[in-house]
């Protein structure tokens, strides 16, 4: 007969409560070293993206200008009799002529030429009229091209569909001899359409808006049409696009920008959070530019108005 001993296996020892604190603090400790840096990293990697979005722009505009010997104009807004779009508004408030801003005719540029064979039928010119063409907006195909996601004419810092207010759809700058000019909005509570956080420098918007009447007048504006030997300052001293979430109250977009319809900003306001028509970013302490010769500029976001004022005019002769 066998005797078989059966011996209970030792008891395994757990963690103590104190170990398990001590534990669960070198943990906290940890995240809280290790969660900033990678903040840091992601801000960092988003910073980039976004001068890589603008210098992109910045490009196609030289690579326009290239082939047509003048970069592209402003935005296709009403024009007078001779073709110009200095003095006219808006007629009962209400856009005329196609509005198609600057980002529109960069679209070959950019890699986007089938977005553009999209709105084909809305003329895109500067040498004709389009008062018998149908504002964008109100166009069938190009209000279906404007809805595109353009991940070049977004900075990767922004949410550009939560704005409040409306998405502005159509902006227009005329002057009638006063002193700022008015600037005209026209806005549609439109989430569907595609944003841009990137306008062209319209510079000081004065009395009249070219040079050298104004030598503080940007390369872009209402049907302009500026040549590189325009740009007495020097392509590298001029800038051409910047950064323009819109608007924020209270921290929250309130109105944004659409890449089919607005085009420029005014330097007038300076870096300015408040107003929809003005550069700011959603970077700390920054807003990128692009110069007229293609380079990417940071300019701190607490510069003087009148200093930015200088650096957006292409005639006015003031060294850096």
């Amino acid at each position: 007969m066998s005797h078989v001993i059966y011996r209970p296996r030792p008891l395994r020892r757990g963690f103590s409560l104190v170990e398990l604190l001590v534990v669960i603090a070198i943990i906290t400790i940890l995240a809280g070293i290790t969660t900033p840096a990678v903040q840091m990293v992601r801000a960092s990697a988003r910073r980039a993206q976004c001068q890589n979005n603008i210098k992109q722009i910045g490009n196609a505009a030289l690579q326009y200008h290239t082939l047509h010997s003048q970069f592209p104009s402003g935005y296709l807004g009403p024009a007078d009799a001779n073709g110009l779009g200095t003095n006219v508004r808006f007629p009962s408030g209400n856009p005329t002529e196609t509005q198609l801003g600057v980002m529109v005719q960069l679209l070959p540029h950019l890699d986007a030429e089938v977005v553009q064979r999209e709105i084909t039928r809305i003329p895109i010119s500067i040498k004709r009229t389009h008062a018998s063409d149908t504002f964008w907006y109100n166009n069938a195909a190009a209000k279906a091209a404007g809805a595109r996601k353009l991940e070049v004419m977004l900075c990767p810092e922004v949410n550009s569909s939560r704005d409040t207010s409306g998405t502005i759809i159509a902006s227009h700058i005329y002057v009638d001899g006063s002193n700022p000019p008015n600037i005209e909005l026209k806005s549609q509570v439109d989430n569907t359409l595609g944003r841009s956080n990137y306008l062209g420098v319209a510079g000081l918007m004065g009395a009249t808006q070219k040079a050298p009447a104004n030598p503080l007048g940007g390369i872009f504006y209402n049907r302009s049409a500026v040549k590189q030997e325009d740009i007495r300052d020097g392509a590298s001293n001029t800038l051409m696009f910047g950064e323009s979430l819109g608007s924020m109250v209270a921290n929250q977009l309130e109105y944004s920008h659409t890449w089919m319809g607005s085009g420029i900003a005014p330097s007038n306001n300076g870096i300015d959070k408040s107003v929809p028509y003005a550069f700011n970013s959603a970077h700390n302490g920054v807003v990128f530019f692009c110069a007229a010769d293609g380079a990417v500029i940071s300019i701190n976001d607490n510069i003087p108005a009148n200093i930015l004022q200088v650096r957006c005019g292409i005639a006015d002769s003031t060294p850096f």
